[in-house]
């Protein structure tokens, strides 16, 4: 396999003309390399704070029209051209570094099949921090040609009429989440979650302060009344010690004898 020089390039070009390239154009060749430019249809998602979100649909631009891929969106671009690749040759295609270096990504691969007839679907991906502004007829695309052994016999059939469809845009037709945005959920959750910590310890200090000025007010009442209990208690014997034996019953003091006179013999009482 050998990539193709810009020289072959416009030396095919300009055999086959429109069959190679629609619109060839030899002051689109950059070293190696074809330059495609925008074409008029594309297809961007909505980010989930976007007023639009959830009308997610195609557009078609007038020459030299601009839009806008925001941060951390996905897009679909079309190119102007047709592209025709011989059946013996397969091609390899990137974006320019310009739109690069803003954060664009292709992730829609990076080759095209021998045979294949058609405009080329770019899907890309902003990863930048700003949003990527771009036009129709903008040089935006580069491809590469290179030879293979013999020619396939297994190719793409042709399609020049093809174009965004429902089908290859319904699996986009939901929410996307940039990380500037998940940044700023965090950020709100975070406040949130403050406010929330403020609250509880307001609360958790006020009914602390509410049950501490109820035991200050009900502990040193029940602690006086009970001393008063138990010294009322204490002084009409109503109340012992727990556990204490009972006190005896009072004893009479023992009756005297009388004294008997000195000299006289004493009677015993009967």
């Amino acid at each position: 396999m050998s990539f193709w020089s810009g020289e072959k390039i416009k030396e095919y070009g300009d055999l086959h003309g429109d069959r190679f390239i629609s619109d060839f154009d030899v002051n689109q060749i950059d070293c190696n390399a074809y330059t495609l430019r925008m074409g008029r249809e594309y297809f961007v998602t909505t980010a989930s704070t976007d007023p639009a979100r959830g009308r997610n649909q195609r557009h078609l631009l007038d020459p030299y029209v601009s839009f806008v891929i925001p941060a951390g969106q996905f897009a679909f671009l079309l190119t102007r051209e047709t592209l025709d690749v011989p059946k013996e040759v397969m091609a390899f295609i990137s974006m320019k570094a310009t739109y690069k270096f803003q954060g664009l990504i292709n992730v829609s691969g990076f080759h095209v099949d021998p045979g294949y007839r058609c405009p080329l679907v770019f899907a890309v991906y902003n990863a930048g921090p700003a949003p990527v502004h771009l036009r129709e007829g903008l040089p935006l695309f580069l491809v590469w040609f290179a030879d293979l052994d013999r020619a396939s016999k297994k190719t793409r059939p042709a399609n020049t009429d093809k174009a965004l469809d429902n089908n290859l845009l319904k699996g986009m037709s939901g929410e996307i989440y940039s990380l500037q945005e998940l940044l700023r959920e965090i950020a709100n959750l975070r406040r949130d979650m403050r406010i929330q910590w403020t609250i509880f310890v307001a609360a958790a200090g006020i009914f602390a302060l509410v049950v501490g000025s109820i035991l200050s007010f009900a502990i040193p009442r029940g602690l006086t009344a009970a001393y008063e209990f138990l010294a009322i208690g204490k002084t009409q014997g109503a109340v012992s010690p727990v556990g204490a034996a009972p006190a005896p019953p009072p004893t009479q003091p023992p009756a005297t004898q009388p004294q008997a006179p000195a000299g006289l013999p004493v009677e015993p009482n009967p």
